[in-house]
């Protein structure tokens, strides 16, 4: 599915593509070759601020979902506590599910924050690609909607972002070593 630049649309699919790479997310072993095959570039300040600029709004997020699923934690704690029965094994069950939500994105909060100082340290590997375009895939369903995931296309390998924002021509990659472990992101 490639951007068609003269009509400036989006060819759909059904079906979500079977190789991409997260942003943010430890590199795929299947598309690291490609990952690396970019054309090398020196980390600078600018990149810096794009970096911090994404992990603060990938920031905003992580918080407002810890502080939902808190609040839902003490609704459900308040609940059983004045209904004057044991808890029920649902209040249970639901602030597990609650407890390991903010475990994901306070550890997701904290890759983040280990990146940016890994890439402060110096480890951090620069890439520059081709931006081909945004390739859009929907998923319809008839009790939610449609669902819609973006990818920006870097010719070799896809990269999963979150809206159609267009990117310019030639995109930056970092490759940043996150305790030990390599992480990628797609520079806006």
């Amino acid at each position: 599915m490639r951007f068609n630049e003269d009509l400036r649309e989006y060819s759909d699919a059904s079906r979500l593509p079977d190789l991409y790479q997260c942003c943010g997310e430890p590199v795929d072993p299947r598309l690291r070759r490609y990952i690396f095959d970019g054309e090398p570039c020196e980390y600078n300040e600018k990149m810096r601020s794009a970096l911090k600029k994404y992990t603060f709004r990938d920031r905003i997020v992580n918080i407002f979902v810890m502080l939902i699923a808190l609040q839902l934690i003490l609704y459900t704690i308040s609940a059983s506590l004045q209904s004057e029965k044991d808890m029920s094994l649902f209040a249970f069950i639901a602030i597990s599910v609650l407890v390991l939500l903010i475990t994901v994105f306070a550890c997701r909060e904290y890759a983040n924050n280990v990146a940016v100082k890994a890439a402060d340290r110096g480890e951090v590997q620069c890439f520059r690609y081709n931006f081909y375009g945004i390739s859009r895939y929907e998923i319809s369903d008839t009790e939610n909607g449609t669902t819609r995931f973006y990818y920006a296309d870097l010719g070799d390998f896809l990269v999963k972002v979150s809206s159609d924002k267009q990117f310019p021509s030639k995109v930056i990659g970092l490759v940043i070593n996150v305790k030990g472990t390599e992480h990628f992101y797609l520079l806006e």
